[in-house]
């Protein structure tokens, strides 16, 4: 009971504000020195703990009392985000002041109804603890789901958007090629269809494809471009292929490394994309020996959009990272670092 009124006592002091709050302090500290002495009395030998019942009794019933007065004056306040705990503070106080009077001492044992108001206290609290539990693993799982879906639709939404640029720039080249090298044209007409077969493919797929398949996808392209730009070159370097990666990630870097670099050369270029491992990655490089660019230094918005939409990509399917190098004159290297365990755990499920 000496415990149970401290903790109530405290718990109490807490949540009241103003005058009550120093009242209650203070009785509380005064309270706690009376126990202190209690019981150091108790263990000098004088008298035995339960002797001193006494004395605390008549300390409970002055302090009991203004701890219910406080708290039901704390209530009248209208301090609804405490009421629980006043309302505890209530219970608990005329609870130990019965069980001072003598209430239900010859029902079961002494204390019996501070025993019954706090163990229905603890019920309550521990209730009520369960059930915020419950509550926030019912809402970590309604954000991680949400999570998820929103993740999924801005991948879709990152894939509708580079798709375009790809396609209306080919359909353009067409057109003129129909009136003016109709071999050509049928030759290009061949590999856009090639190139839309796989690619179509992959648009309602959230999940990385292989390196495999997307090299496939950047040939056809690669093909394509080399129609419109004879002069220019594209080199493949693959020293691996066996992992996974988001679709249509490699492909939008050749094309960047195309329209924003070596176009801008006056003769040629050429643009390499290679693949390799190190001890704790797959890496796909796409690098050019283009005009380059200052990284410092504002860039073309939809060229940022583009680059942003393949990072978001990589990062929230595969783990991974887009890192661009460049410098005026000296080109650009942009380069797809996906984590060994993201890569190979993908390629398992794929398999699979």
């Amino acid at each position: 009971m000496m415990l149970a009124v401290y903790c109530m006592g405290m718990c109490t002091r807490d949540v009241l504000t103003g005058k009550r709050r120093k009242a209650v302090g203070a009785a509380m500290l005064l309270s706690a020195l009376v126990d202190c002495v209690l019981v150091a009395v108790s263990f000098t030998g004088v008298t035995v703990i339960y002797d001193t019942g006494i004395y605390w009794a008549v300390v409970q019933v002055l302090l009991c009392p203004l701890l219910m007065a406080c708290s039901i004056l704390e209530l009248c306040r209208g301090a609804a985000e405490n009421r629980r705990m006043l309302l505890a503070g209530v219970l608990l106080s005329g609870a130990v002041l019965l069980d001072i009077a003598g209430v239900g001492r010859s029902i079961y044992s002494s204390g019996s109804c501070t025993k019954a108001v706090f163990a229905l206290l603890f019920v309550c609290a521990v209730a009520r603890a369960v059930k915020r539990i419950i509550i926030d693993h019912q809402a970590s799982m309604r954000t991680e789901r949400l999570e998820r879906e929103l993740e999924g639709s801005k991948a879709a939404l990152a894939l509708s958007q580079i798709q375009p640029h790809f396609i209306y720039n080919t359909l353009g080249t067409i057109e003129q090629l129909c009136r003016e090298e109709p071999d050509t044209a049928c030759r290009l007409v061949r590999n856009f269809s090639l190139y839309l077969r796989g690619n179509l493919s992959e648009m309602d797929n959230p999940a990385p494809i292989s390196l495999s398949r997307e090299i496939e996808h950047t040939r056809h392209y690669a093909e394509i471009e080399h129609i419109r730009f004879p002069d220019m070159e594209i080199r493949f370097a693959l020293q691996t292929d066996d992992f996974m990666l988001p679709a249509l990630s490699v492909q939008p870097l050749v094309e960047n490394a195309i329209k924003h670099g070596i176009s801008g050369l006056e003769t040629g270029g050429t643009v390499t994309v290679s693949a390799y491992e190190t001890e704790k990655a797959y890496c796909v490089c796409v690098a050019d020996d283009g005009v380059g660019f200052d990284t410092s230094l504002p860039q073309n918005e939809r060229r940022h959009v583009g680059i942003r939409n393949i990072r978001r990509r990589v990062e929230v399917m595969c783990g991974g990272t887009l890192t661009i190098k460049s410098a005026p004159g000296k080109g650009t290297a942009a380069t797809i670092t996906i984590p060994k365990e993201r890569g190979e755990e993908h390629g398992r499920h794929h398999s699979g």
